[in-house]
């Protein structure tokens, strides 16, 4: 099954630091356009996707996922049925990147709807 939405195009910010409140709006702004994109595309294979306060929750094939914006740290921590939970922090490129293992929230994302049977074509332009 495939699924195609588009995801906010990457913005460049030349490795400045972001204040508190500069990096909590760009958090919105990743979260309100990813819910946009992703409960239309969901609900034709009966998921569900509820966003609020700072907090996305997707249901596919009755798996929850749930991705919020964690204040205290200022990530956003992405919490999956068939991976462990991560905190990715926004790079200079825009891309919210894991630290550690250096993967993006999309690509995580996309890899773990994958196992679920569902392909989730997604542009990064």
């Amino acid at each position: 099954m495939w699924v195609r939405f588009p995801s906010p195009a990457p913005i460049h910010y030349f490795n400045t630091m972001l204040t508190a409140q500069q990096n909590d709006v760009i958090m919105d702004g990743f979260l309100e356009n990813l819910f946009t994109s992703i409960s239309d595309c969901i609900y034709g294979i009966g998921g569900e996707c509820d966003y609020a306060d700072g907090t996305l929750e997707i249901v596919v094939h009755s798996k929850t996922f749930v991705i919020n914006k964690h204040f205290a740290s200022g990530k956003i921590w992405y919490s999956s049925p068939v991976s462990k939970p991560k905190y990715y922090s926004i790079n200079s490129f825009g891309i919210f990147e894991e630290s550690t293992q250096k993967t993006n929230l999309i690509d995580d994302l996309q890899k773990d709807f994958l196992q679920l049977g569902v392909q989730l074509q997604i542009n990064k332009n």
